[in-house]
This record gives structure tokens, sequence and C-alpha cells, in this order.
């Protein structure tokens, strides 16, 4: 970068040429700071033949406006192209009006299109103690006043009502297309086989419900197993693997539900007909008891009430979801079967055993041949590194092939030597950057597979699966100004996005809060500021990056009204958010009653279960 410095009457102009980045910017402020120290009060900075902007020199000039704030002073800018429009693809390319643009900072300072217009309009204002902008703060605080609850409520879609009681459902995913997609076929075949001779006597309503309840619970089912088949082709489908697992929990417990539904339509009919409740809920009660059925049947609802038994350890979790998917699919053959129900139709006998192959594909890759065939990469252990408040980081260097990652990832980690955890994946977020040699996962020990990994030694093989997940900057790139919130060790994807920033020509406007209960739990507060190694804070990386570290003992519970007047007036941001499940979905719940699109909050959360 060069400066060229010239000088009329009072003013003085300081041209600057090339790149004002983290390598020029301490150049350029040791120059500004000089002319203020000598007694400079009015400048006018050029930015005419600048070609790019980074943080660093926004936090100069924004220094240099603050040291003449105080001292009856002003800093203009000029230079910026002039385009009309500016915001159309036949626009003059100006990736430094872009940069203030982006940062809001084109709000903050006074600007010009050409340095004639700046001397000229300060000549014409001479400076005088009247003039004195020392009361003038260079960013008045925001005024933030919340939306009233009537236009809060007038506003509300119907994606954000149904967001209200079910977090989780996003309409606009392809899942959900997929899977309504699915019902529909499944229920006009079912219409078309069943209705197209006429209605059968005594048909409807008993056994015309019981047949479709159970078409429909095969086919949420088998949806709700391709949801988290962990395969790359399939994550688009459902927006990441961490969208695809709440979509699971979605799913399958419906499948359940409807199942019981099923049974009830069953026994309403045994009753319409004159018959005993026991051909329904009894095995071997009669000969023409579905006894197989009712057998599965029991099981399924024990293995789904043990689902989502939270007290029940992870592996033996796993083990369930296993059985209770096997057993469905073993069962829903038998039971779609049944005489009248798809024998009779050739075009939804064959749609069903398309679902249910499709289903059954899907849990075989996942349970049996992903640890084989899925996307492994090898590594050995460098390190654990204790980081307190029970947290720890593995450290690992690739022994033949190095997995390539976007920032903010996850993994599923095995670790192949540890006795009695040979064969179980454990997901965790990736925390360092994609242009690291060596690969870092920041680990919370709270359960019984993580208590054991401090003590691993280094050189030890780790097994590692990846990459899943779509909590990633990358994949919102029209997004330019970003809001960032992690709770606790919700702040690891963002630790790999912050250290891939430093190494990024992509700028963006970024506002970080770290949510910890009270400071001795902010065990990366010191390698955000920089402070943690030699390596450079993350808080110089060339987008501009204001960070708060959010202490719940002593400023209370973030709230999204809290954040967004440390961002008035800027708008246009999306908000990116990890943490525990209640943490977000409260947040993104107060998001969308301020006015932010749904598309616009990202969302992961520790629940794989």
């Amino acid at each position: 970068m060069e400066i060229i410095e010239r000088r009329t009457a009072d003013i003085v102009t300081l041209s600057l040429s090339g790149r004002l980045d983290t390598t020029t910017a301490r150049t350029f402020e040791e120059k500004i700071l000089a002319r203020i120290a000598s007694g400079d009060r009015r400048f006018i900075i050029d930015l005419a033949q600048l070609d790019y902007i980074a943080s660093p020199g926004l936090r100069v000039l924004v220094l240099a406006a603050k040291r003449l704030d105080g001292a009856n002073g002003k800093l203009v800018l000029c230079g910026f192209k002039k385009t009309i429009p500016y915001n159309t693809l036949n626009r003059i390319p100006d990736p430094v009006r872009e940069v203030f643009e982006t940062s809001g900072f084109s709000s903050i300072f006074t600007t010009y299109g050409s340095h004639d217009d700046a001397i000229r309009d300060l000549q014409a204002k001479p400076m005088s103690v009247s003039q004195s902008r020392a009361d003038t703060p260079l960013r008045q605080p925001p005024q933030y006043s919340p939306k009233d609850p009537a236009s809060v409520k007038k506003e509300m879609t119907l994606g954000n009502a149904l967001g209200g009681w079910l977090p989780s459902l996003e309409s606009f995913r392809p899942g959900w297309i997929l899977t309504a997609g699915s019902l529909i076929i499944t229920t006009v075949l079912w219409v078309a086989g069943r209705f197209s001779d006429g209605i059968p006597p005594g048909f409807w309503p008993w056994r015309g419900l019981s047949q479709l309840t159970v078409l429909w619970s095969v086919t949420l089912m088998a949806c709700a197993m391709l949801a988290v088949v962990r395969a790359h082709a399939l994550e688009p489908v459902f927006g990441g693997l961490d969208r695809a697992v709440r979509f699971h929990r979605i799913l399958g417990p419906s499948a359940i539900l409807l199942l019981v539904a099923h049974v009830i339509f069953l026994a309403l009919l045994e009753i319409e007909n004159g018959t005993s409740l026991g051909n329904v809920f009894v095995p071997f009660w009669s000969e023409s008891a579905r006894s197989i059925d009712i057998l599965v049947f029991y099981v399924l609802l024990l293995l789904g009430g043990l689902a989502y038994d939270r007290r029940m350890a992870y592996e033996r979790w796993l083990s369930v979801h296993r059985v209770l998917g096997l057993v469905f699919l073993g069962g829903a053959p038998h039971a779609a079967i049944e005489p009248g129900t798809i024998a009779d139709f050739e075009p939804l006998r064959t749609w069903m055993v398309i679902v249910i192959l499709a289903g059954a594909a899907a849990w075989l890759y996942r349970v049996v041949l992903f640890n084989r065939l899925g996307p492994r990469y090898v590594y050995l252990l460098e390190t654990v590194v204790s980081r307190g408040s029970d947290i720890i980081d593995l450290v690992m260097r690739p022994v033949d092939r190095r997995m390539m990652y976007e920032p903010g990832t996850f993994v599923f980690l095995r670790v192949p030597d540890m006795e009695g955890q040979q064969r179980e994946l454990h997901p965790f977020s990736i925390s360092s950057s994609p242009v690291d040699r060596d690969l870092r996962l920041s680990i919370r020990t709270v359960g019984d597979f993580t208590r054991r990994l401090p003590s691993l030694k280094s050189g030890t093989r780790l097994d590692v699966y990846g990459p899943f997940g779509g909590f990633t900057s990358h994949r919102f790139a029209p997004f330019r100004r970003l809001v960032c919130i992690g709770a606790g060790n919700g702040i690891t994807p963002f630790l790999g996005m912050l250290a891939f920033e430093v190494n990024n020509r992509d700028f963006r406007r970024i506002w970080l809060y770290y949510v910890v209960r009270n400071e001795q739990d902010a065990v990366y507060d010191s390698e955000i500021r920089g402070s943690y190694s030699e390596a450079a804070s993350y808080l110089e990386a060339e987008s501009y990056i204001d960070y708060a570290l959010w202490a719940t003992a002593r400023r209370g519970r973030i709230t999204a009204a809290q954040v967004a007047a440390d961002i008035a007036p800027l708008e246009d941001y999306a908000v990116m958010l990890c943490g525990q499940l209640t943490f977000v979905s409260d947040l993104a719940r107060q998001f969308r009653a301020l006015g932010v699109p749904r598309d616009r909050i990202i969302t992961e959360e520790f629940e794989f279960r």
C-alpha cells in the first residue's frame, strides 16, 4: 500500500492505493495518528485508488475519527465509484464501497464523490470551537424500539405460527416436499385401488381408515430412515444432517402414532362387527387374530418409548434405534399385505415395495455398512488439551488422506482401540480451520465415551467420518451481515469459522456473542481475542467482527431485542445460533417475532437423540 500526503490550507489529504489490510493497517495507523498528534485536525481520506479494505483498515479509520471527535476535528472520505444503480449486475465493481456498505460504515462517515467536492465543502465550513464535534459521538447509541406485539402478530406467517409449537418444521425444505409427495402418492394410489369399482359394503369408515393409516405409517418411517442415512447425496434434501436429525425426530413419532391410530380403527371395526377386541389386542386370542402383527405392535410401542428416554446411555440409545428400525421394517411388509390393503392393486403394491426397500436400504447402510463404506479418514491423535469446565480439545493429524470440510461442520468419531466402543460413532463439531493440517474437535466430557477421551495416548488411531451438517457460513454467501451466537460449547463451530476468516478474502460484517454462565466458563475467550497463543486474534480477520462475551450470571439471559439494539440501525442480517435445544429454539422464536425471516435464522442444536 502507498500513502500520498497532500495539504490544502489546514486540510490534510491522505490518498491510499493498493490494499489496506492486516499487513498494511499498522503503517496507515502510525501515519494518521502522527499527523493528529502534530496538531492537524481536518482530514480527507481519498480511497479512489484503493483496491481493497479489510477490518483492520476500518478499525484505523474508526480510531482516528474518535481521536478527532474529542479534539474539534473532522475526518471525511472520498473516492467511492459512482454507479447508477449500484445494486445491479451491470454495476462497476468497487470492493471498497461494498465493504463500507456491508459493514454499515457508509452511514458513519461523511463521504464525497470526489476529492474536489470534499475540499470545497470543508473550506466552506472553517473549523471553529462552535463547530466542534466533541459533543457528537461518531456513532450514536442505537435507539431500539421493539415491535408492538399486535403488529408482530399480524406479520406472523403460517410457517412462523407452526414454528411456535414445532420449531424444527421448515416447510420450504425439500425433505418436507419429498415426504408430502410420498404421502400423496400413497393416498392417491390407495384411493384408486379401493374405489375404482365402488366402495365395498362395510368398508367405510373404520376399515378404510385402518388401511390408510398403516400405509401412511410405513411411508413416514421410510422417509425418517432416509433422513438419517448419513449419505452426502441426501444431505441437501434435508438441509444437512443436523437438520435431518430434527426432521427424523418429527417423522419417527408420527409414524408410531399413525400405527396406534391404525390399531384403534381396527378395534372400532371389531366393535361395529360385534366381535371380540381380543382379536386386535391379545396375541393368539383366536384363529382370526393376527398374532404376529399384535406382537410387533407392542414391541414397537416399547422401543418407541425407550427411544425418547434421555436417561439412557448413548450407546444403548443407539442400539434401541437400530432394533426399532429393524422391527418396523420387518413388520411393515407383513402388516401392509393384509388382504385388500395393497394385494389387489398392482400400482399400489409396487409403490409400497419401493418405499419399504428404500427404508430398508437406508437402515442397512447406516447400521451395517456405514463403518466400512462411509466417508472415513484415518487420523492419529497428536494431543489432548484440557480447557477447563469439562471441555477438551482433541488435536489429530491425518495418516493418509486429509479430510476437506467447510468451517462449522461436524464429524463422527470412532476410537477402534477403545474397549467396548470399537464400533460406536459419536458426533462432534470441528473447531479448526480447513486450511490447517491438523484437525481439532472441541468436546465437552459429559458421557461415558467422552470421559474416557482425556486418557487417550498420543498416536492413538482415530477414525473420522464426515464432514456432515449445513451449519456453515459458506452455504449462506448472500448473507453479508451475520449475527453468531454460541452458548457454552456451542461456540465450537464458530471457532472454525473465525479461524478461517483470518485467511479469507471475503469481507463480512460479523457480530459474535459467546454466551456462558460466568467468565470462568469462557474457555475459548482468550483464543478468540488472540491471547491464548502466538496466533493472530480472530478479531483481526479481513471481516469486521464485533465480539462480546456474555456472562449470564452478570448480565442476565441474552435476548434477541438486546442483540438487535447492538446492531441497529443496520438491518438485513442473518442469525446463526448454536447451543442447547431450548436456548436455540427460544432465541429463534424471539428473532422471528422481531421480523427476521425464517430463512435467515440458521440453527444447530446439541440434540442427536
